[in-house]
């Protein structure tokens, strides 16, 4: 076996199966391999591997660094910074070089497929019996108790059932990809891949992993061209949503009630998110009693206090440093000069729960506008490819299976601080790179 196909190997399982924590620990040796990884290529292509049409990424990572040089405390921003800049150049340039062919495409598909179908496994088995060996015994995670208690809800191997529904939002396409290979194998693989991947996504009961399923699916309807598809899917989303606010949780959770919900610790005590038993078990300290000094969340809609307070917060951030800045994972090391709320705040709940406001706030206008422009390019491309390929390219559904991967995790972005959370920020480099190797393929040799 080839090393890059050996380094892919490598890379996604660490992804699907080493939770954040040990991410962020041996973050150090994870860059060191990809750097020993990119020297490899380098010395066989050498200067051939950069082209001109990756100034996008460029322009980007220069943006995203400025605030480093402004942040009040420059060694944290650097820190975060290494950690959003090297996996992206590593991972670029290695999956747009060496995965570009319909063989080593095919190969990575597998290889993604495979592994989904193992943490989707994981996360069946959790919701079945409320337990997770990974947190119970061998890792420390402060969520553990919260989505387990009542109605569990699956973390599987990503820590948190946000973030795993951000990963099987990835994975989803690709397996859509197995499914239209031919050969029963490669469609089986793809079928279960999946079945599983839709039915733990459900079971997260994450609103941003939810609202990426549908948006992959309108995205690729639209992609198709099939407008009709798009208005009846988009009525009955609209009629399901309805009929769920009337429903008991966790059912509820997806209701429209989710637009404007705006009462008392949802996340904590009324059966939201965290679940009351698991989060009073970790802050004994928190009471019926408001006025016991704990910490506290007004609600968890997207126009509800809470979430309009973050969005102040990052405008008030924005207005003091429009430029550059606070700095990269400043929105929480200085949360409490911009916060206007009465109550102290949990300090896993001390962000912008928002990539874009994050980005907005801790890298200004400049990283902001890189970072549209960046994906605005890629996004461009794409559409401007398909419309010149034919309907029974294969090249057309890679094409497409990257795009509509790319849309689900934009959207999955909105819901937590996607770029901080190492395992969903190296999927999202790699399907980064799956597509600038789609689009780098001249289509007359497809």
């Amino acid at each position: 076996m080839k090393a890059k196909n050996i380094f892919f190997i490598i890379l996604f399982t660490w992804i699907s199966f080493f939770p954040r924590p040990v991410q962020e620990k041996y973050s150090l040796f994870v860059n060191i391999f990809l750097f020993i990884a990119f020297g490899h290529l380098l010395l066989r292509k050498r200067k051939e591997i950069y082209k001109l049409g990756d100034y996008p990424m460029w322009v980007f990572l220069a943006a995203t660094g400025i605030n480093v040089f402004f942040a009040q405390q420059r060694n944290l921003a650097f820190n975060a910074y290494l950690n959003i800049a090297l996996p992206m150049f590593f991972i670029y340039y290695l999956i747009s070089e060496d995965f570009f062919s319909e063989g080593k495409f095919d190969l990575l598909a597998k290889i993604v497929g495979l592994c989904s179908i193992g943490v989707s496994l994981i996360g069946i088995f959790e919701c079945i019996f409320r337990y997770n060996p990974l947190y119970a015994h061998l890792i420390e995670n402060p969520y553990y108790l919260r989505y387990i208690s009542g109605f569990a809800r699956p973390m599987s191997t990503q820590f948190n059932p946000t973030p795993l529904g951000g990963y099987l939002l990835g994975c989803l396409p690709f397996n859509y990809y197995l499914f239209k290979k031919t050969g029963s194998i490669l469609r089986s693989l793809g079928v279960t891949g999946i079945v599983l991947n839709i039915t733990v996504l459900i079971l997260t009961f994450s609103r941003a992993a939810i609202l990426g399923l549908f948006s992959m699916a309108l995205f690729y309807l639209f992609l198709r061209r099939k407008y009709k598809l798009i208005a009846v899917l988009a009525v009955a989303l609209f009629m399901l949503f309805s009929t769920f606010y009337y429903l008991p949780y966790p059912l509820s959770k997806l209701g429209m009630g989710w637009i404007f919900k705006d009462k008392l610790l949802p996340n904590y005590l009324s059966g939201g998110s965290y679940m009351a038993e698991g989060f009073l078990k970790d802050h004994p300290e928190i009471g019926p009693d408001r006025s016991k000094g704990a910490s506290f969340a007004d609600g968890d809609g997207i126009l509800s206090s809470y979430r309009l307070e973050r969005c102040a917060m990052a405008l008030r951030m924005l207005k003091s440093n429009p430029l550059s800045g606070l700095g990269l994972q400043h929105f929480r090391a200085r949360f409490y000069e911009y916060y206007r709320g009465k109550y102290r705040v949990p300090y896993d709940i001390m962000i912008a729960d928002n990539m874009y406001l994050t980005i907005l706030a801790e890298a200004g206008l400049i990283g902001f506008f890189a970072f549209l422009l960046f994906i605005f390019i890629f996004l461009r491309r794409g559409r401007e490819k398909l419309a010149r390929l034919n309907n029974g390219s294969l090249l057309k559904l890679r094409l497409s299976v990257c795009l509509t991967a790319l849309i689900g995790l934009l959207v999955n972005m909105a819901g937590y601080e996607f770029f901080y959370w190492p395992n969903q920020y190296l999927f999202f480099c790699v399907i980064v790179g799956c597509l600038n190797a789609s689009l780098r393929i001249n289509a007359v040799n497809d």
